[in-house]
């Protein structure tokens, strides 16, 4: 197939048959493909305020409801964009067009309302697209297919080495009906000479091997092709592996998700600096020996992210950091080293590429992080009075208050929400009783800009180590893991050890604050080891 696409004159691209949702989705389209991207963010086009409805109509020259976004979303639900197979069919196209019925769509507005959708302060705060995804309308990543797939296609720069590297990293986001051609289509993308390709058994698809095989070549290929062992920080939490059998320090690419947050955290930390990696392959592709050192074990579990976004009261976060001294290793107030622990330490510009301009993160964010503790910690309450009962001697809504109080009593960095500040979001004057909904009605742009920050990174657990350090790692995080540093690695492993054997599993990458920028990394290079991964 690759030869088809890529000896044809012209390549057009069937989106579907045109239906009611067409015409306004590609009139919403065009109206927000024409301004560039910086003119894009600084609109509001869902904002109530008459002023700023005034001016979104004066650059779009429309106003906009909600039923053009559904049209807007129906496009992209379209499910041309997610098949990996695509990314060959127009990555060697000479020419291209885009057909949904008896219209002509422009990719350049594809690919740039595709990026306003899926890094838009604005969507995330008034929530428009949860709407529509509770609704069913807009498909899982959806924004992400259009921006990667498109991106890719269309733009000759290559961030993880060769282009195939990329185009499996990249194309991640993508789907397929048979894993193993999460590899295999991408293979018109490898770029070097036909005695490099020969060289990797990858190269040749082959039905009749397992998709472990396949991953775990393609694993070896990024590591050979791509700088930073970046292939190990693509590796994501247990919990959500697909494939059964797969080597720990092998990325299930079958995910549509697996990518994200490896390749971002390798644009802003820098854990081993520029020291030399020193890996190779065993047991025929089922062992990864390395040279790494240990740099701590973990001692204490607080909630994953998902926990605290979904209800859980924080009590573990609290009590560890009640237990921490004032002062972090790196000299910082402990709450501040908390607030930076939580969001990684990073605020990159959404919509461009993740760097280190965003790390470490704006010391405003101190203040959106009370904003944020405080709306959580009224949260906690609530949700502990559901279970009270009358006559109760010590209700746990009380004793989340204690806490606070507790804690902003010895506060110098007046990071901690008093209990009176907790009690102002529970209590409104004009309703007798207090909801969810009525918390959630209050929170502040303050709060959002935290809870952006908080959610770029959406999975992770916090824990503290035996040395007094604390980090965010994967949710399947248990007491005594270990956190190493690998050369050459721009990011910081957890590793589990096998029961039995010297050997250990990779659980994931991890933050660890004040240890990402090689502060770690004079005493890790004297206690270096090999280590296998299974």
């Amino acid at each position: 197939m690759s030869d088809i696409y890529a000896t044809a004159d012209h390549v057009v691209v069937w989106l579907g048959k045109e239906d009611e949702y067409t015409k306004p989705a590609l009139q919403l389209l065009t109206a927000l493909g024409e301004p560039d991207l910086d003119t894009l963010r600084r609109l509001d086009p869902m904002s109530p305020s008459n002023e700023t409805k005034a001016r979104t109509v004066a650059v779009l020259k429309r106003a906009i409801d909600e039923s053009d976004w559904t049209a807007l979303a129906l496009l992209y639900k379209r499910t041309w964009f997610g098949r990996v197979w695509i990314l060959q069919e127009c990555r060697l196209a000479r020419a291209t067009t885009y057909r949904c019925g008896d219209y002509i769509v422009n990719k350049n507005h594809l690919v740039r309302v595709g990026i306003y959708i899926k890094f838009s302060r604005w969507a995330s705060q008034r929530g428009f697209f949860n709407k529509i995804h509770s609704a069913g309308i807009f498909q899982d990543n959806a924004a992400d297919y259009v921006v990667m797939v498109l991106y890719l296609i269309y733009h000759r720069e290559f961030l993880f080495g060769s282009r195939l590297s990329t185009a499996i990293i990249n194309g991640g986001m993508c789907t397929s009906t048979d894993p193993r051609d999460k590899i295999y289509a991408l293979l018109s993308f490898f770029d070097g000479s036909p005695e490099e390709r020969r060289s990797y058994s990858l190269m040749s698809p082959d039905y009749s091997k397992t998709v472990p095989q396949v991953y775990a070549e393609a694993t070896e290929y990024i590591l050979r092709n791509s700088p930073s062992l970046l292939a190990l920080s693509l590796v994501g939490d247990k919990v959500y592996k697909r494939v059964p059998d797969l080597p720990s320090w092998v990325p299930d690419y079958s995910l549509t998700w697996v990518s994200n947050a490896g390749f971002q955290k390798n644009q802003i930390y820098s854990a081993s600096r520029d020291s030399a990696p020193q890996w190779r392959i065993l047991d025929r592709g089922k062992i990864l020996a390395l040279t790494a050192s240990r740099i701590d074990t973990i001692s204490h579990l607080g909630e994953s992210k998902y926990e605290i976004t979904h209800g859980a009261r924080g009590e573990q976060l609290l009590h560890i950091i009640t237990g921490m001294k004032d002062r972090y290793v790196n000299g910082q107030n402990k709450l501040e080293a908390l607030w930076r622990t939580l969001i990684e330490d990073s605020d990159y510009e959404m919509g461009s590429r993740c760097n280190k301009d965003g790390c470490p993160a704006p010391t405003s964010l101190a203040v959106a992080f009370k904003a944020f503790l405080r709306y959580h910690a009224a949260l906690w309450v609530l949700e502990a009075r559901k279970i009270e009962t009358p006559g109760d001697r010590s209700p746990p809504s009380d004793a989340i208050l204690a806490v606070f109080e507790d804690m902003s009593r010895d506060d110098t960095t007046k990071l901690v929400p008093h209990p009176e500040e907790i009690h102002q979001l529970l209590t409104r004057p004009e309703r007798k009783g207090t909801s969810m909904d009525d918390i959630f009605y209050k929170r502040t742009e303050a709060y959002r800009s935290y809870w952006d920050a908080f959610c770029r990174v959406p999975e992770g657990r916090f824990f503290r180590t035996q040395g007094g350090l604390m980090g965010m790692g994967p949710q399947s995080l248990q007491v005594d893991d270990s956190i190493w540093l690998v050369p050459g690695a721009k990011v910081l492993f957890v590793l589990r050890e096998k029961r039995g054997t010297p050997r250990f599993e990779l659980m994931g990458n991890c933050y660890v604050h004040g240890r990402m920028h090689g502060e770690a990394l004079e005493d890790a290079m004297q206690n270096m080891r090999t280590v296998e991964l299974e």
